[in-house]
């Protein structure tokens, strides 16, 4: 098992902490879940934030950084243009038509003729058009981005439509990692706009369970559940509550009948909690009875061959 040094706790920390064959693991979108013979754990991302950078790449001016909790919403609104612009651009993220770039234009040239806009500030619109050019694409393909700086794992099959959609817009994405080991995506946008995205910080939901131990629960908030694990593992309490379970376990197991000792069906359960009343073990019967599985009385009788036995 590695040793967990970094500060933001992701889903990929979490899952290289709970694998192995002990542990039947299980996640969805914000959730993870895994079992042991021992423990329940349940951990549910309740919030994360992430540093995000764009800037244009052939004008540092036009640029942004910030910690949000919706990149995609920021780097959305970055592109916007705040001039008369924005209703053609917005019309170009929602649906493909040609005629609306052609109509961009037209307008981006009268504003820079009336003097209602810069040279620089034209530039600008151009290179948001060329992103809303992307249409919905854009969004699905940015979120996919930050659910990688979050550690997780999208579907194979959508990972696999949005890499090919990217390839095709000429997007390039890569990644590295900062001085405090974190996962920093890097876009190249078409060569239009750099965006990086990384994982600033992440909450989590948790509830860990000694299994059928209700009393043992331990739940709340944190941004760190696998130091949260280790100290709910080595509470005295769980200890206890994990002998509790083996006793328990060692119990039913006693309790329970040994193929072939008692009949099926009704007779065999009213057997079961005879059995149980007496607080006598099916030994402790054999001893008291001299009932045997191979008692001479229950033996077949010599034919010459062997008997097939009901299975």
């Amino acid at each position: 098992m590695r040793v967990h040094v970094a500060l933001v706790v992701s889903f990929e920390d979490v899952r290289n902490y709970f694998k192995g064959d002990h542990w039947k693991v299980s996640e969805d979108e914000d959730g993870f879940s895994a079992d042991s013979e021992a423990y329940e754990v349940r951990l549910k991302s309740k919030g994360a934030t992430y540093g995000v950078e764009i800037e244009a790449s052939d004008d540092p001016s036009d640029s942004d950084s910030k910690t949000t909790d919706d990149p995609v919403g920021f780097i959305t609104k970055f592109l916007g243009t705040g001039t008369e612009a924005d209703d053609i651009l917005k019309k170009m993220s929602s649906f493909p038509d040609p005629t609306l770039l052609s109509r961009l234009l037209t307008r981006t040239a009268n504003l820079v003729e009336s003097e209602v806009i810069t040279i620089q500030a034209s530039k600008r619109i151009i290179r948001r058009a060329i992103v809303a050019t992307f249409g919905k694409s854009f969004r699905a393909m940015l979120a996919a981005v930050v659910r990688a700086a979050k550690g997780q794992d999208a579907r194979a099959d959508e990972i696999t439509k949005l890499r090919k959609v990217m390839k095709e817009k000429g997007w390039k994405v890569s990644q590295h990692e900062d001085d405090k080991g974190h996962a920093v995506l890097e876009v190249d946008v078409s060569g239009v706009y750099t965006a990086t995205v990384k994982l600033d910080s992440l909450l989590w939901d948790y509830t860990f369970q000694v299994q059928d131990m209700p009393e043992s629960k331990d739940e709340g908030v944190t941004d760190d559940p696998i130091q949260q694990f280790r100290l709910f593992y080595k509470d005295d309490s769980t200890q206890e509550a994990k002998s509790e379970l083996k006793k328990k376990r060692k119990s039913e197991k006693e309790a329970a009948p040994e193929e072939g000792t008692v009949p099926a069906g009704k007779a065999g359960r009213k057997k079961v909690e005879e059995r149980k009343e007496s607080g006598k073990t099916r030994e402790q019967e054999r001893d008291e009875t001299g009932d045997t599985l191979f008692a001479p009385t229950n033996l077949p009788p010599s034919t010459g061959r062997v008997p097939k036995f009901p299975t």
